[in-house]
């Protein structure tokens, strides 16, 4: 038995003798499935792009810190030692346990950094982590700057003390 065909293709058969058998929807139900698949594959492509990033792709590294700006280093001043008088006139273990030393600002040479820091390496019974101030005007090349050094009551060595080991550099 044969199918039966439907009326519309016998009527274009009839107008158009090339056709044998045209199917045809109408236009509303194509474009609401093209519109339908194309959603469809959207909606896949975005699964799949959502997938690679949880698989595949590892996560972005975090920006690296920028490095600590170097500390600025210690220059030692090229003399041997400076005379420390003991502020209270006595400097033995009854005394007050601080020096004054008065550096020539020649001894300085080109190590002078206006506003910088000093320290004391070799003072005998004295803190070396102990850090000064330079002052921030550079003084007259007949001057000179001026420390106080306090020492533990064992280090003291009379009303005179010979110091050493003056280093300088930039405020940190």
């Amino acid at each position: 038995m044969r199918a039966r065909e439907p009326q519309a293709s016998a009527h274009l058969a009839n107008h158009h003798p090339s056709l044998s058998f045209v199917c045809f929807l109408p236009p509303s139900r194509n474009a609401e499935r093209s519109a339908k698949k194309q959603g469809k594959a959207a909606k896949k492509a975005a699964r799949e792009l959502e997938e690679a990033f949880k698989v595949g792709l590892p996560e972005p590294p975090e920006p690296p810190e920028p490095p600590e700006p170097p500390e600025p280093q210690w220059r030692e001043i090229d003399k041997d030692f400076w005379l420390a008088y003991a502020v209270d006139g006595k400097g033995h273990h009854d005394g007050a346990c601080e020096y004054d030393v008065t550096v020539p600002r020649t001894d300085f040479g080109d190590s002078f950094l206006a506003g910088g820091e000093a320290r004391w390496t070799d003072v005998n019974g004295g803190y070396p982590e102990t850090i000064y101030r330079l002052p921030d005007v550079e003084p007259p090349a007949s001057g000179g700057v001026r420390f106080r050094l306090r020492v533990c009551p064992e280090g003291m060595t009379g009303r005179v003390a010979m110091v050493g080991g003056l280093q300088v550099r930039a405020r940190a």
